[in-house]
């Protein structure tokens, strides 16, 4: 049985930083501190990073983008990637897609798609990463997985210094 036909292991969510995920697919793994994997035998350890930054003022989200896109350019010379693509944000106050696609060790093409959600000036970072091969099988998977995400943002009122609020990542 493969990871998409496997029921969602539900049990506490996992925390990663501020993002926290619901329910884990069956045959995936906890990878820590970073997001989660395929573990099913014999399977590309597919994954699901999460990450985040605060946004420096008055940097836009498609420059803290493209600032990415140098470093990915820099390390990675062979790395292609789409278009960025603005999303609905749903809870988020802008969200942002692209695809980059390299060369993967087996002589195939890996994909990382990633979306970007911005929530005031914290950013986080959802990198979903598995081969161009595996990507429609998968597609379901990684689509169950960003549904179960939810990112804490931290809400800091004029008059307050604590309180926060669950606010869920935008479709992909």
């Amino acid at each position: 049985m493969n990871a998409e036909q496997r029921p969602a292991v539900r049990s506490q969510p996992l925390q990663f930083g501020s993002w926290s995920l619901g329910a884990v697919p069956g045959g995936w793994e906890a990878v820590p501190g970073h997001g989660i994997r395929d573990a099913s035998e014999g399977a590309f350890p597919s994954s699901v990073v999460v990450g985040e930054d605060t946004l420096p003022t008055p940097t836009t989200l498609e420059q803290y983008i493209e600032a990415q896109l140098v470093i990915v350019e820099r390390y990675l010379p062979e790395a292609r990637h789409s278009a960025v693509r603005m999303l609905d944000s749903g809870d988020a106050d802008e969200a942002i897609t692209l695809e980059i696609e390299l060369p993967a060790p087996d002589g195939g093409t890996g994909v990382m798609r990633q979306l970007y959600a911005r929530f005031a000036q914290q950013v986080g970072v959802v990198t979903f990463t598995t081969l161009s091969r595996e990507l429609s099988r998968l597609e379901p998977v990684f689509e169950s997985i960003r549904a179960e995400l939810t990112f804490l943002q931290e809400q800091r009122p004029p008059d307050s210094t604590d309180g926060a609020e669950d606010l869920h990542a935008p479709p992909i």
